[in-house]
C-alpha cells in the first residue's frame, strides 16, 4: 500500500513540475516617461511566443494615475502582469 502511495506522489510531483515548466515567462519591460511623452517597450515570451510591443504615448497633462492606467490598459491587453 505505501509503495502505490509513493509511486502516485511520485507521478503527481513530476505532473506538476512539467506543467510549471512549460508556462515560463520571460519579460523585459522599459518605460521611460518625461512628462511630455511616456514610452513603452515590452518584450517577452509568453506560451512559447514572442510578444514584442513599443509605442510612445503623449503624457503631458495627465496625472500619475492616468498614466498608470495606460500601463495596466497595455500589460493587460498583452497578457503580461
Amino acid at each position: 500500500m505505501k509503495k502505490i502511495l509513493y509511486i502516485a506522489c511520485a507521478c503527481f510531483t513530476l505532473q506538476a513540475s512539467a506543467q510549471k515548466s512549460s508556462k515560463q515567462e520571460n519579460i523585459s519591460k522599459s518605460i521611460s516617461d518625461n512628462g511630455k511623452t511616456m514610452h513603452v517597450k515590452i518584450s517577452a515570451t509568453k506560451n512559447g511566443k514572442l510578444v514584442r510591443f513599443s509605442h510612445t504615448y503623449n503624457v503631458k497633462g495627465l496625472t500619475s494615475a492616468q498614466k498608470d492606467s495606460i500601463k495596466r490598459h497595455v500589460t493587460d491587453s498583452l497578457g503580461i502582469n
